[in-house]
């Protein structure tokens, strides 16, 4: 699955905060900010990323350009598979730039605002589509006066209202898109803004499908919000997890789409929460990107699976808790909130200091 991510405005609400940086590439949180975008698509499988860049390009291509580096700085499993840079050769705006990217986007694709963080789940935006129209994920805030206001009817969009000096709560454009590459034959001239000049004209066709999400929503382009940013967004991305120990059995029907396990797995998804699957080397079925494939169009996702050897159907606690233990060790987990699940697991009360379900708890 591919992403777009716009990083190639000036930034100038920032004033000398992007003097030297594109905006994206500003410190938040110990790291780049793009960063914590690259690794949050990664968990869901969304591995081909084009960086539609323009201003202060040379740091871009310099921080990013080479793949084997961003590895070293993110990890194996936060940095795409593929990672490409696509510079406007002029200011083009935000429809102009995915424009001038048309040879490099897939049929379909996600859309991301480089300078915002959404915390939900991107899958659902696939499965929201109809008749190949967008899908825009949208917020609801108690203050959007900075923001304007999407309306919708149902699932629909059907107005946006421009920013207000007065404050007033409702639902807001969260940053993120589900496209078809179809949109490109609605950008003529450029510049040319997605957000003024394509997007209301998909809404007054009603093909602008509306997804609410209610996780963690910022964005970075004042300098209020940007040190919030830099305050809150590290203890955001250290969530609750579901550690599932199954059996080489629950573990293929889990592959073959069992609706009890599937929505087990969708349960902590939409709880946005990790997920991990512990379970015995049974081969192919246990491949994460087998099971994930099969997953994604339930719109759910495992964060990682473990397929231990051994005899039996189901993976000892010794060997659960060593394996989870490692988990902890190495992802933001909020353990105090983390939980097991073993259906089959002749179970002792606790793993890895965490209880042990036999399934998960209402």
């Amino acid at each position: 699955m591919q992403a777009a991510i716009l990083i190639g405005g000036a930034g100038t609400r920032l004033g000398d905060q992007v003097r030297h940086r594109p905006k994206p590439l500003l410190e938040v949180a110990g790291r780049p900010f793009l960063d914590h975008l690259l690794a949050n698509l990664a968990r869901f499988g969304i591995d081909d990323v084009l960086l539609l860049a323009g201003y202060r390009s040379a740091v871009v291509q310099e921080e990013y350009g080479d793949l084997t580096t961003v590895r070293s700085r993110l990890g194996t499993r936060a940095t795409p598979r593929a990672l490409e840079i696509v510079v406007e050769p002029t200011p083009l705006g935000t429809a102009g730039a995915l424009r001038h990217a048309a040879a490099h986007l897939k049929p379909a694709f996600f859309l991301l605002n480089g300078d915002s963080f959404f915390d939900i789940n991107y899958l659902e935006l696939c499965l929201a589509e109809e008749g190949g129209g967008a899908v825009m994920a949208l917020r609801p805030v108690a203050d959007a006066a900075r923001y304007g206001l999407v309306e919708t009817q149902g699932d629909v969009v059907t107005a946006f209202r421009e920013k207000s000096a007065s404050s007033q709560g409702g639902l807001i454009n969260g940053g993120v898109y589900w496209l078809h590459r179809e949109i490109l034959t609605r950008i003529d001239a450029t510049p040319c803004s997605l957000e003024n000049d394509v997007i209301p004209a998909l809404v007054a066709e009603r093909r602008i499908r509306a997804k609410h999400f209610d996780g963690f929503f910022i964005d970075i382009g004042v300098p209020d919000d940007l040190e919030r940013a830099d305050q809150t967004l590290a203890a955001t991305l250290r969530r609750p997890a579901a550690f599932l120990i199954l059996s080489t059995k629950e573990t293929e029907r889990l592959a073959h789409g069992d609706d009890e396990l599937v929505h087990l797995v969708k349960r902590w998804n939409d709880r946005r929460a990790l997920v991990f699957v512990v379970t015995r080397d049974g081969g192919a079925a246990v491949s994460r990107e087998r099971l994930n494939s099969r997953l994604r169009t339930r719109a759910a996702h495992l964060d990682e699976i473990a397929a231990l050897p051994g005899d039996g159907e189901t993976p000892s606690a010794v060997q659960a808790a060593a394996t989870i233990n490692g988990w902890l060790d190495v992802w933001p987990i909020h353990h105090a909130d983390s939980i097991i699940v073993a259906p089959t697991l002749p179970q002792p009360a606790e793993i890895a200091h965490l209880p042990v379900h036999r399934q998960t708890p209402v």
